[in-house]
């Protein structure tokens, strides 16, 4: 094993046995849950959040965003307590998560997105994945070219990663322009899981014990590539059209990637934004901005241990003391 392996083993190995010692508590945020195995970076299959979840209880106690929020703003101590959060407003959360936290009595903030809950569309990240699984011939090469990214056949993950960063790079997130480029997801054995839920869904969601919304822009473009005005429009209208549907809403946001700028803090308080919510390994453009309370991303891949270490009372000290990427 390689010396700079040995060394993470270590340090997962100290924050792990400091979270038991020490405590450990925070943020947890989930995107999609499905029946099966999909893009495991980023979401989780049913049967492991079950599992991720039941372990997480016999050692945390989960309680309410906003409580801990609260706790946090405080300065009280939230070691032993998590709170659990979705992105994107996936319909799998609605199918699958969401009754059995009902059933465990865990309550969950799902961060919506107003345009895709309207057209109940594929996100375009996700729809990069299905055309991975058999779409239309040279469509990602069509988009590589556009983007200006070097075709790595022969290293896919990596080759994938880069046209993710330059389509948030160059476009800015916008989703239209990659979905334009790849055509339409194939069918696949994946089934429909991977899509935002609709108003309708969202309404039976609201009305499960425990649920509560919060905004998540109007189209998920990335607010730290947008020019001050954007900023202001796509969390206004996004957070107004939360408000005008549904009655459990509260006035937080969550950073689309988790990226933002001074300008998107600024857009955010305009917009009557209380809490602001960002993912734990991205950073800022300038590190010392406020306003933003990190979340730890959970994934396929994530077990119970590492989530016990990363947020540590160890991992938050080296945290601040070390820029990580």
């Amino acid at each position: 094993m390689s010396r700079a392996g040995s060394v993470k083993r270590l340090y997962r190995w100290v924050t792990r046995v400091s979270g038991r010692m020490l405590g450990a508590g925070g943020i947890l945020a989930y995107h999609g849950i499905g029946r099966v195995r999909f893009a495991p970076g980023m979401h989780v299959q049913e049967e492991v959040f079950r599992q991720q979840i039941a372990e997480l209880q016999r050692r945390f106690r989960f309680i309410a965003l906003g409580d801990l929020v609260e706790r946090m703003e405080g300065g009280e101590s939230i070691d032993g307590y998590l709170a659990l959060t979705f992105d994107d407003a996936y319909v799998g959360v609605l199918r699958y998560a969401a009754p059995f936290l009902v059933d465990r009595g865990i309550p969950a903030t799902v961060f919506v997105t107003a345009e895709a809950s309207e057209s109940q569309a594929p996100f375009w990240w996700d729809s990069l994945e299905l055309v991975r699984e058999g779409g239309p011939a040279g469509s990602v090469a069509r988009l590589a070219a556009e983007l200006g990214v070097l075709a790595l056949e022969e290293h896919p993950d990596l080759y994938h990663e880069r046209l993710r960063r330059a389509v948030l790079e160059r476009w800015a997130g916008q989703g239209e322009r990659v979905v334009e480029l790849l055509g339409s997801p194939p069918a696949t054995r994946f089934g429909d899981d991977w899509r935002a839920a609709g108003p309708e869904e969202l309404e039976r969601l609201e009305a499960l014990p425990g649920m509560q919304f919060a905004g998540h822009t109007l189209t998920h473009r990335s607010l730290a590539h947008l020019s001050a005005e954007e900023q202001e429009r796509e969390i206004q209208e996004g957070q107004a059209w939360l408000e005008r549907r549904f009655s459990k809403v509260v006035p937080w946001l969550g950073y689309p990637y988790g990226l933002y700028t001074e300008d998107t803090v600024r857009a955010a308080g305009v917009a009557g934004i209380r809490y602001s919510f960002a993912i734990e390994p991205y950073r800022p453009a300038r590190p010392d901005l406020p306003a933003a309370v990190p979340r730890l991303c959970m994934t396929e891949n994530t077990d119970s241990s590492a989530v016990e270490g990363r947020l540590s009372a160890l991992h938050r000290i080296v945290k601040r003391r070390v820029r990580c990427p």
